[in-house]
């Protein structure tokens, strides 16, 4: 017979707890203490008789038998929020999930566009506790940003990611020489939220040594833990961000950016369009994937070129 079913918070805890491999952050998204995600864990192994997660001074490492679990609790949760969404989908909608800052700054300007190819859509922002899942609940196609390792879904690249160096141009209005990277030690730097696990996204320290000023000192400046507000901040002509080149794209064909330098600091992630492969909305995810491929090159086609 099969072996008894483990407690559902306790397969809760252990699957945010190895996401964020953090107990605090764990704890804040399911809205209890540490403490308590901590016990449930602790039951958790007790009761698979495995010890799931290696104790670090500041935070968590998934053990071997850890690595093992967790695809097979997260396929099982993923399970019941389809489930749960057979319930909750209007099918007569197409329900496309998209990462609030893409969605934002590239998808909301060209909506029209969208909704001519596809009238009847829903677009449901990403929630930070879905980026684990592959589709969210209640989702048919998502756009996601990552490694493009989704198992058992059906998976279109869209975009490559990549880092460039943007301001307003009020900031260069005093005709300060910009010539190379070094160049941009004179501004004000804006310093954007930290890089995502296998992401690769630089901080300013990072960006300069790969552009080859090596020691580079700077002031402390402003701190922001979202994308879109460094983005914004360079758009109020607050100074010079680094910025991911999908989400500055609409704003440099605008002017109201300018990237300032031709580099391009290449990140390990990408945009890919994901599905699962037994969905029947295939006609209008094949309309959604070319209509896509027609805009991204659109857009890649009508960015000016760099200052330098």
């Amino acid at each position: 017979m099969p072996g008894k079913l483990p407690p559902l918070n306790a397969l809760r805890a252990f699957e945010a707890a190895a996401r964020h491999l953090n107990m605090t952050r764990a704890a804040q998204e399911l809205f209890v203490t540490p403490a308590a995600v901590s016990h449930q864990v602790i039951a958790l192994e007790k009761h698979l008789g495995r010890t799931l997660f290696e104790r670090l001074q500041h935070g968590l490492a998934l053990t071997p038998d850890g690595e093992a679990y967790l695809p097979h609790v997260r396929e099982g949760f993923d399970s019941l929020r389809r489930a749960a969404a057979v319930f909750e989908t209007d099918r007569s909608v197409l329900t496309i999930s998209v990462p609030p800052a893409f969605s934002a700054k590239w998808l909301m300007p060209r909506l029209k566009s969208l909704q001519s190819d596809l009238p009847s859509i829903a677009i449901v922002n990403e929630g930070a506790n879905e980026t684990g899942s592959a589709i969210p609940a209640g989702a048919d196609v998502a756009v996601r940003y990552g490694d493009g390792n989704y198992r058992d879904c059906a998976v279109t690249f869209l975009l490559e990611e990549a880092v460039i160096p943007v301001c307003h141009p009020d900031v260069l209005a005093a005709g300060t020489d910009v010539a190379t990277a070094a160049d941009l030690l004179q501004f004000n730097l804006l310093h954007g939220r930290a890089s995502l696990p296998g992401e690769g996204f630089p901080d300013w320290q990072g960006w300069f040594d790969w552009a080859g000023v090596h020691d580079a000192t700077f002031g402390g400046g402003v701190e922001f833990d979202h994308h879109l507000m460094t983005v914004q901040a360079a758009l109020e002509a607050q100074g010079v961000a680094l910025a991911k080149r999908s989400i500055v794209m609409t704003d440099l064909i605008r002017g109201n950016l300018v990237q300032i330098l031709d580099l391009e600091y290449p990140l390990a992630f990408a945009h890919y369009l994901v599905h699962r492969p037994e969905t029947s909305w295939s006609v209008e995810i094949g309309a959604l994937q070319r209509w896509f491929e027609n805009e991204l090159a659109c857009t890649l086609r009508d960015i000016p070129a760099s200052l330098i």
